[in-house]
């Protein structure tokens, strides 16, 4: 429940409500436990808006922490400022061609690390994993590493970065991605 007191055995209930219990740049990190599951269902269902913050999920195959996206096509997670990490989680789409999973916007290093997406169907599915904004050096430091795309799409191709401007110091390695691909 959110009106627990946020303890390992009394955790509260989303990762929103526990991001908002943190503060900027101290370093704070919250430990998702293996098993929580969250639906997301609408614009920013979580909203990565304190600096400085690390999420990291425990456990391990299927006991991941899973979200999934549903209910709308603009269900999605945005991430509005500096120095946010994510580790070792699933991410699943479950509504026809979800155009964004991380709307990023003046967020410099965002880290985005051991984690998997993965489509419900051919139809289900991530357009964009992340997509930067208009503006020049908003998403400088972009860290997106050791991830698996399993994209199950047939109707429209999942992209795994969209930069839309400027960007330095990104850093995309050894992810895996799979995909039915058209042409």
């Amino acid at each position: 429940s959110n009106g627990n007191d946020g303890t390992f055995t009394a955790p509260f209930s989303t990762l929103d409500y526990a991001i908002g219990r943190c503060g900027a740049s101290r370093g704070d990190v919250i430990f998702v436990k293996p098993g929580h599951a969250e639906t997301l269902s609408a614009a920013a269902a979580i909203a990565l808006d304190v600096a400085g913050v690390a999420v990291i999920g425990l456990g391990y195959g299927s006991l991941r922490p899973t979200f999934t996206l549903d209910t709308a096509n603009t269900a999605s997670i945005t991430v509005s400022v500096a120095n946010v990490a994510l580790q070792n989680m699933i991410f699943v789409a479950n509504f026809l061609a979800i155009p964004t999973l991380f709307d990023v916007s003046t967020a410099t290093d965002f880290t985005v690390e051991h984690c998997e997406f993965r489509d419900t169907s051919a139809t289900l599915n991530f357009i964009n994993i992340i997509d930067t904004n208009a503006d020049a050096n908003t998403a400088d430091g972009l860290y997106f590493c050791n991830n698996r795309i399993l994209s199950s799409s047939t109707t429209a191709l999942t992209t795994a970065i969209e930069i839309d401007a400027a960007i330095s110091r990104m850093t995309v390695n050894d992810n895996f991605y799979v995909g039915a691909v058209v042409n």
